[in-house]
């Protein structure tokens, strides 16, 4: 578990008892989407012109995170410290053993799932992200 994940120069279960959920890494590793191609449909030409000059576009990003305590209040503590962390809206995210890349994310605070359990020692979080740009890892 330590090491697994790094977020903002951090370890993130050593810090916040937080590890990578559900398909954390298919999602963080989806390839982005290219820009449109820029077209020209000139009435005086048949079909259209199309420049091919594929650009990275920015991309969406769901990731899952889970989080835990001891107890009520060392989860409380744990969760509170990560969510602050997310909201500070700039995000570094770093896998060590997959490749080396550093994730730079924005937290859009929209469409967040929050599902804990009932003795609130343990919760799972999706935060929708944004990468504004991919080729910058």
């Amino acid at each position: 578990m330590e090491n697994d994940l790094i977020i903002n120069g951090k370890d993130a279960y050593k810090t916040w008892k937080v590890c990578m959920g559900s398909k954390f890494l298919d999602n963080l590793e989806t390839p982005p989407p290219l820009k449109d191609y820029i077209t020209s449909g000139s009435r005086t030409e048949n079909g259209q012109r199309v420049i091919v000059s594929p650009r990275i576009d920015s991309r969406d990003v769901s990731l899952s995170f889970t989080i835990s305590g001891t107890d009520r209040n060392d989860f409380i503590r744990n969760r509170d410290g990560f969510l602050s962390v997310l909201q500070g809206g700039t995000v570094e995210i770093r896998v060590p053993s997959l490749n080396g890349n550093t994730y730079r994310l924005v937290y859009t605070g929209k469409n967040a799932s929050y599902a804990m359990n009932r003795m609130r020692t343990f919760a799972t979080i999706t935060a929708k992200f944004i990468e504004p740009n991919p080729m910058n890892r």
